[in-house]
């Protein structure tokens, strides 16, 4: 198998907590992960530059240090990290949970921070047992680039394969730049519930394919639904085979951590492993020849870890292949 195998977090040193006793509190998060402690305030441009080119613009700037974080249009209202942390911190609370990480991305633009769930799920395989564990993410966005959210997140122990909310992408719950934040951070609060039980419903149907008996010519068929070849087109006039990375997937079904090559739910788990930890390798090599440092590029991809993006529409995909 020529590829090489990553981990999919913790990607950009160690993010994780090196206090011993629970955090729980927006306050210990902080004294925790001092990072995370710093606020953003709106400076009208054209009146701070006396240049009325810039009418309708604000630059969002941290007040700590007056690094600006973006350059958006005067409806864009800026959000505090603790404003979606706070909230997050009751649900933590109120779920017996605690925060386990936490930090920011270039220089404070975006921030994060996770909590884990207490309960893991088990999921019964032929193999023994998978233990799958929950996480809470706050996604803050200080770069005028992406909405904040609270979402919830998956992983599986054995190989740190991740499920981000991957049976519905309405798992998450936006919190958008916007005068009716407040609003939408309610909004968290009351449909959180809903969140977990899209958790539950993963782990029934993890339970379900866990027992479904898959062999290698279904597995191939599997295969070429999550990886067709790209049919000719006017940018590749040959088309394009991904037979290779077939074969990688094909390798991951039967020898991938965790794997005996025999079920749906060892199926499901190579297409993650092959998301989480090959492709994302292979884009981080494109990203560094392109021109883009290695850090630059983790972080990127630290970030998509979080948020899900194609690679979970992916994931969910195949999950929704393997159960039906």
């Amino acid at each position: 198998m020529n590829a090489t195998r990553i981990q999919p977090i913790n990607v950009i040193g160690n993010r994780e907590s090196n206090n011993e006793d629970d955090i729980t509190s927006i306050e210990d998060l902080f004294s925790n992960h001092p990072d995370l402690n710093f606020e953003v305030e709106a400076t009208d441009l054209a009146e701070a530059t006396n240049d009325s080119s810039f009418a309708g613009y604000r630059a969002i700037r941290r007040t700590d240090n007056n690094d600006v974080m973006s350059i958006v249009k005067e409806r864009y209202t800026p959000i505090q990290n603790s404003d979606i942390i706070e909230p997050l911190a009751e649900i933590v609370q109120q779920n017996n949970a605690k925060f386990i990480a936490g930090g920011v991305v270039s220089g404070g633009r975006k921030a994060w921070v996770q909590a884990e769930l207490r309960e893991p799920m088990v999921i019964k395989t032929k193999a023994g047992e998978d233990e799958i564990r929950n996480y809470i993410i706050g996604l803050i966005h200080h770069d005028g680039m992406g909405s904040n959210a609270i979402l919830p997140f998956t992983s599986r122990v054995s190989c740190s394969n991740q499920f981000a909310a991957v049976r519905s992408a309405s798992a998450g719950f936006s919190i958008r730049h916007s005068s009716s934040w407040e609003e939408r951070v309610l909004e968290a609060r009351l449909k959180f519930d809903e969140a977990m039980n899209i958790n539950k419903d993963f782990n029934q149907a993890a339970n379900k394919i866990a027992l479904i008996n898959m062999g290698d010519d279904e597995f191939k068929s599997f295969a070429l639904k999550i990886l067709p070849d790209l049919k000719p087109n006017k940018y590749a006039p040959e088309g394009r085979s991904f037979e290779n990375k077939r074969e990688t997937l094909h390798t991951l079904f039967k020898n991938g951590q965790g794997n005996i090559g025999q079920t749906r739910w060892d199926a499901f788990n190579a297409v993650t492993e092959y998301f989480d930890h090959y492709e994302g390798a292979t884009r981080i090599h494109n990203a560094v020849e392109r021109g883009d440092s290695i850090r630059k590029s983790m972080e990127r991809r630290f970030m998509n870890s979080l948020s899900g993006g194609q690679t979970n529409n992916i994931k969910h995909k195949a999950l929704n292949l393997l159960v039906n």
